[in-house]
């Protein structure tokens, strides 16, 4: 009797949650139009994937982020009108939680939560932290990024951390820390061998320092 009730009540649930796309405790985020609570499987391919979230832990086994370290040039925006184009359009994801992909991670979502990669990371806009090995990409970054080899955002507010460089096109409100940093407009403090920014409002900490008001070795501010 208990079985019979467990298992009715198992179809009823799958029954409604799937009516109103809403998928627990496992489904894929290769799909459109769905809400998964649990953990949320999947790759990145040239498949349509829209209006998806992610609720839990989404683990991407294959992505876009494993082809970073062979691209020629940045794939962020490189000015402020491409930068709010790409801004206003809506988002294939959205992720709420644990963001994990061993070899490399590439989506058009937002990660709110922990973004944790092996090879390369590509993602719209993070909030809170994203981390792994070699490349961090990210058109807006709000907390720690950090990296092996690179960080690149357009804008980053919170904390860079890399052994090698940290680059934005943007603005930098907050910290970055690297053998080299450089960014548009910094509003904060860089830390590294080489800093420079166009505009400055802050400190500049290195061997040598360059900002519009001059290049000089240790400080600058």
């Amino acid at each position: 009797m208990r079985l019979q009730l467990t298992t009715i009540l198992i179809v009823s649930l799958t029954s409604s949650y799937g009516q109103s796309k809403t998928r627990l405790p496992i489904w894929t985020f290769n799909t459109t139009d769905a809400r998964v609570f649990g953990l949320s499987l999947g790759y990145t391919t040239t498949e349509k994937i829209k209006n998806v979230s992610s609720n839990g832990l989404r683990f991407e086994l294959i992505g876009w982020g494993l082809l970073l370290p062979l691209i020629g040039s940045s794939p962020l925006a490189d000015n402020d009108s491409l930068h709010n184009e790409v801004m206003k359009k809506p988002y294939a994801e959205r992720i709420n939680g644990l963001n994990l992909s061993p070899l490399g991670v590439g989506c058009n979502c937002k990660v709110n939560g922990l973004n944790i990669y092996g090879v390369g990371s590509i993602i719209r806009q993070v909030n809170g932290i994203s981390a792994g090995c070699i490349m961090n990409f990210a058109e807006i970054h709000n907390g720690l990024q950090a990296s092996i080899y690179f960080n690149s955002t357009y804008d980053s507010n919170g904390v860079q951390v890399a052994f090698i460089s940290n680059s934005n096109v943007g603005t930098v409100k907050g910290l970055q820390i690297a053998a080299g940093n450089e960014t548009k407009n910094l509003k904060g403090v860089q830390i590294g061998i080489y800093n420079k920014t166009k505009k400055i409002r802050g400190l500049q900490i290195g061997l040598w320092n360059v900002n519009e008001k001059g290049k000089r070795p240790i400080l600058n501010f």
